[in-house]
């Protein structure tokens, strides 16, 4: 009983990292720029002649064309191919370690699964019969330096690329040598119908060229760079579809994000003001059932107060971020605050 209520403490701590997190984390939010807005002030331009364009240098362009490029990329499993970027996935079989730790012991069992980061088993709390030998192979990822839209040069390194695609795990694109193969992954192992300890399994995936794009950036000469846009971020970025579409592709990821955001601050918040509060809850646990009620009691009361300060936090960010609307605010205050003493100094008077 002790060990939890000190346990709770600890968490207390925790929870005010959380909390005034939360808060940083939800203004920080509402400032990002919408690259859609930008986007939509983009100037749509043929890259195949940089000529026709020489009165829109510097200016934001979407730029619409074929990517090409000579150079050629892989790795010791993925033949060199014309691709602006590859990622690969490796996994290994090993064993994985769970604890319990609602008994008043802690118990620890052990699994055997697919793993990206095995852990070092001489770290398990139970090291015999459960050995994880070294993984060999890792993942890995590489990007070609430059590229061509058109008649517009590329920096492949500092672009934002489309989504990437599966690579189809056949000879055709792979060194399958001594390995076993299929359409999903190469795996390095002697069954994939019965993985031993220590096989290993790859996938890839590619941006490959020769696709038809729209490149959103700034008009430099006869390159395509990145267009500044608010607080240091940049807007340069390929997609594999119409301007028209790219923009509305752009908000929806905003828009995604907005609220993904503003959930994840709320559930900080959330936890973070629960935390803080649950030791009163642990100190009430010496009382039968009381822990259980008392605990219900304080998600209640914490879910609404981390709702009103989300909304609000959420307001003052948007407010704070946008010159106009705080102009609009200082000067209604302003306004409030005169007709305010103008009432009193009428009141006196009379």
């Amino acid at each position: 009983m002790f060990g939890r209520i000190m346990n709770s403490f600890g968490g207390a701590a925790l929870g005010l990292i959380l909390f005034f997190s939360s808060f940083g984390i939800l203004y920080w939010n509402e400032g990002r720029p919408d690259f859609s807005k930008f986007a939509q002030t983009a100037v749509i331009i043929s890259a195949q002649d940089f000529s026709l364009n020489a009165n829109l240098q510097g200016k934001l362009v979407a730029a619409e064309g074929k990517i090409t490029t000579d150079e050629k990329i892989g790795d010791n499993y993925l033949k060199p191919g014309k691709y602006l970027a590859f990622e690969r996935k490796a996994e290994m079989y090993a064993w994985i370690e769970s604890k319990d730790s609602n008994t008043t012991e802690a118990k620890y069992s052990y699994n055997k699964a697919w793993v990206i980061n095995p852990k070092d088993s001489t770290h398990f709390k139970i090291t015999a019969g459960h050995f994880n030998p070294p993984m060999q192979i890792r993942e890995n990822s590489d990007r070609i330096n430059t590229a061509k839209l058109g008649a517009y040069s590329l920096n492949i390194n500092d672009i934002t690329l489309p989504q990437f695609v599966a690579v189809d795990m056949l000879d055709r694109n792979v060194v399958v040598v001594g390995r076993v193969s299929n359409h999903d992954y190469l795996y390095l192992g002697r069954s994939p119908s019965n993985p031993q300890i220590g096989d290993i399994k790859i996938s890839y995936k590619v941006v490959e060229s020769g696709k038809n794009a729209t490149v959103f950036g700034k008009l430099a000469g006869g390159a395509i760079i990145a267009y500044p846009i608010q607080g240091g971020t940049t807007l340069y970025r390929i997609f594999h579809d119409s301007p028209k579409d790219a923009i509305a592709t752009m908000h929806s990821e905003f828009v995604f994000s907005l609220w993904g955001l503003r959930v994840m601050g709320f559930l900080m918040m959330w936890a973070g003001f629960f935390m803080i509060l649950n030791p009163i809850s642990a100190i009430l646990g010496i009382v039968p059932f009381a822990r259980d009620i008392s605990q219900w009691i304080l998600q209640v009361i914490t879910f609404f107060f981390a709702v009103i300060f989300t909304v609000v936090t959420v307001l003052v960010s948007t407010i704070a971020h946008n010159i106009i609307l705080l102009f609009l605010v200082a000067l209604l205050g302003i306004g409030s605050l005169v007709m305010y003493l103008k009432t009193r100094v009428g009141k006196k008077t009379n």
